[in-house]
């Protein structure tokens, strides 16, 4: 017997359209209908019918997340029932087809649902900087997946190390980046922050950046842990009710900052125009990215993205040339991720 939302359902036609569909995607997921419906049975109680899609999934196959081979997409199962028609329709023909339209495709761009494609980019970025056999790398969630492509994916590819002749960082290879990264991180998050931090110094300083960037990662890591304030969100609020937090957060008079050390590192030398050519970084211009970067985000509307994981969320944040990116972690943890501005001004 199988209860949803309070109201009992005894066949599959008593369900949505869209779950009729998406539960024949389950592998042996209509079975496990055919055999749940029987009062005999013992009951299924579910809040929605995206609940109960994804604890079927989850008990028949041991994960919520939804292996389309063919179209290389992965996700949570209750994503498709969030999709919008036109999203879903693309979707479905595409898996009529056997491959990834280019409908598809743009769709599942919009909903900024990666496929393994996109995937496949950063893995290239991970071969060149010699991180393929890196433990941070192994067994990597889906979410963190996400996460570690966002940041190392931003890297412009002008800024890549050994890759534009017009770039500081041609001159550094990518390899002497990854070895960096690996000796500085503790996460596979703060792997691609250190990445994206040795390609600002090498921007700047080419060659010599090897012989600078330990120092000016701990100098920056000192001032990082003043910026380390972050509330816990539950991951299944609402976007709303995450936007409404962080106003409230920030209202109260308290900072929304990094997650990571590496986080904050990386934002630090990218984009808060400090001089990092200084024998000592001063703190001023930190500070005031970081109490800027509070005021933007009180002041914009966002804009989420619920990730295809169905856990990891991005807030986004656009008010002409400045973007911010808040970001809802696996971990619960809503954390300043980005935060670039037009045109700063920077105290001495």
């Amino acid at each position: 017997m199988i209860t949803v939302a309070g109201e009992q359902r005894v066949q599959l036609m008593d369900f949505s359209r869209r779950f009729q569909d998406v539960i024949k995607m389950i592998p042996n997921g209509t079975d496990w209908m055919a055999w749940a419906f029987p009062m005999h049975r013992p009951s299924f109680t579910a809040p929605s019918e995206s609940a109960l899609l994804e604890n079927i999934q989850a008990g028949l196959h041991g994960t919520p997340l939804l292996s389309l081979n063919n179209l290389g997409l992965q996700l949570n199962v209750s994503r498709l029932l969030e999709l919008g028609d036109q999203e879903y329709e693309f979707l479905e023909q595409a898996l009529g087809q056997g491959w990834m339209t280019r409908e598809a495709e743009g769709a599942m761009r919009r909903e900024q649902f990666l496929t393994e494609k996109d995937f496949t980019e950063l893995k290239l970025r991970i071969e060149e900087a010699g991180l393929s056999g890196s433990p941070l790398l192994q067994s990597l969630s889906l979410g963190e997946r996400i996460i570690l492509r966002n940041r190392i994916m931003s890297i412009p590819a002008s800024e890549w190390p050994g890759v534009n002749a017009n770039s500081g960082a041609a001159d550094v290879p990518a390899a002497k980046a990854g070895t960096f990264a690996q000796n500085v991180a503790q996460s596979p998050r703060e792997l691609g922050a250190a990445l994206s931090f040795f390609c600002s110094v090498a921007k700047q300083f080419g060659q010599s950046a090897e012989q600078k960037v330990d120092a000016l990662w701990t100098q920056l890591s000192q001032l990082a842990f003043g910026f380390l304030r972050c509330p816990m969100i539950p991951t299944h609020y609402a976007d709303e009710w995450v936007a409404l937090s962080l106003r409230q957060w920030i209202g109260q008079g308290n900072l929304l900052g990094f997650a990571t050390i590496g986080d904050a590192v990386a934002n630090m030398a990218r984009f808060s125009g400090v001089n990092l050519g200084s024998d000592q970084i001063d703190a001023k211009p930190v500070e005031q990215y970081v109490l800027r970067a509070q005021r933007f985000l009180q002041s914009v509307e966002p804009v989420s993205h619920w990730c295809q994981d169905g856990i990891v969320r991005w807030l986004e944040f656009q008010a002409q040339d400045s973007f911010a990116k808040v970001l809802l972690d696996e971990d619960a943890c809503l954390s300043l991720f980005e935060f670039q501005e037009s045109a700063p001004t920077h105290q001495a």
